[in-house]
Protein backbone atom coordinates (compact mmCIF):
# COMPACT_ATOMS: atom_id res chain seq x y z
CA UNK A 1 0.00 0.00 0.00
CA UNK A 2 1.42 3.38 -0.76
CA UNK A 3 -0.54 6.38 1.21
CA UNK A 4 0.28 10.60 0.73
CA UNK A 5 -0.86 12.01 3.91
CA UNK A 6 -2.62 15.40 3.51
CA UNK A 7 -3.09 17.84 5.86
CA UNK A 8 -4.28 20.96 5.75
CA UNK A 9 -2.71 24.41 7.13
CA UNK A 10 -5.66 27.10 6.83
CA UNK A 11 -4.89 30.61 6.93
CA UNK A 12 -8.09 31.41 8.74
CA UNK A 13 -8.32 35.39 7.63
CA UNK A 14 -6.87 34.98 4.09
CA UNK A 15 -9.52 33.62 2.20
CA UNK A 16 -11.95 31.61 4.46
CA UNK A 17 -13.04 32.67 7.78
CA UNK A 18 -14.67 31.08 10.20
CA UNK A 19 -14.17 26.93 8.34
CA UNK A 20 -17.33 24.62 8.01
CA UNK A 21 -15.70 21.73 6.08
CA UNK A 22 -12.27 20.55 4.30
CA UNK A 23 -13.23 18.67 1.59
CA UNK A 24 -10.36 16.40 -0.43
CA UNK A 25 -10.30 15.16 -3.96
CA UNK A 26 -9.21 13.41 -5.95
CA UNK A 27 -9.65 13.90 -9.75
CA UNK A 28 -12.49 15.98 -9.32
CA UNK A 29 -14.22 14.14 -6.93
CA UNK A 30 -14.75 14.01 -3.09
CA UNK A 31 -13.12 10.96 -1.44
CA UNK A 32 -12.67 12.51 2.21
CA UNK A 33 -14.07 15.12 4.32
CA UNK A 34 -13.39 17.06 7.74
CA UNK A 35 -15.31 18.85 9.78
CA UNK A 36 -12.71 19.89 12.60
CA UNK A 37 -9.34 20.51 12.71
CA UNK A 38 -6.88 18.67 12.01
CA UNK A 39 -7.95 18.22 8.92
CA UNK A 40 -6.05 15.78 7.05
CA UNK A 41 -6.69 12.61 4.81
CA UNK A 42 -4.74 9.73 4.34
CA UNK A 43 -4.83 8.75 0.32
CA UNK A 44 -4.41 4.96 -0.57
CA UNK A 45 -2.90 5.41 -4.06
CA UNK A 46 -2.54 1.42 -4.55
CA UNK A 47 -5.76 1.38 -6.36
CA UNK A 48 -5.54 4.41 -8.53
CA UNK A 49 -3.96 4.29 -11.97
CA UNK A 50 -0.94 4.59 -12.83
CA UNK A 51 0.14 8.31 -14.04
CA UNK A 52 -1.09 12.16 -13.08
CA UNK A 53 -4.12 12.63 -10.53
CA UNK A 54 -5.26 16.26 -9.84
CA UNK A 55 -5.39 16.17 -5.93
CA UNK A 56 -7.30 19.19 -4.43
CA UNK A 57 -7.61 20.74 -0.55
CA UNK A 58 -10.85 22.55 -0.51
CA UNK A 59 -11.79 24.63 2.72
CA UNK A 60 -15.39 25.88 2.76
CA UNK A 61 -16.36 28.84 5.49
CA UNK A 62 -19.83 29.02 7.44
CA UNK A 63 -20.45 32.05 5.06
CA UNK A 64 -19.96 30.17 1.70
CA UNK A 65 -16.52 31.61 0.74
CA UNK A 66 -13.88 28.56 -1.04
CA UNK A 67 -10.61 28.64 -1.12
CA UNK A 68 -8.52 25.95 -2.81
CA UNK A 69 -5.44 24.15 -4.14
CA UNK A 70 -4.18 21.46 -6.50
CA UNK A 71 -1.48 19.90 -6.90
CA UNK A 72 -0.54 17.22 -9.61
CA UNK A 73 0.67 13.62 -8.29
CA UNK A 74 2.42 11.10 -10.10
CA UNK A 75 1.29 7.51 -9.28
CA UNK A 76 3.86 5.04 -10.29
CA UNK A 77 2.96 1.57 -11.45
CA UNK A 78 3.39 -1.17 -9.27
CA UNK A 79 6.25 -2.85 -8.64
CA UNK A 80 6.87 -6.70 -9.39
CA UNK A 81 7.91 -8.89 -5.94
Amino acid sequence: MKVVSSVAHLDADRHVRYVARVEFLVDGKLRHASTAAPYFYDWDTSPEAPGSHARTTRAIGADGAVAEQTLTVTVAPPTGG
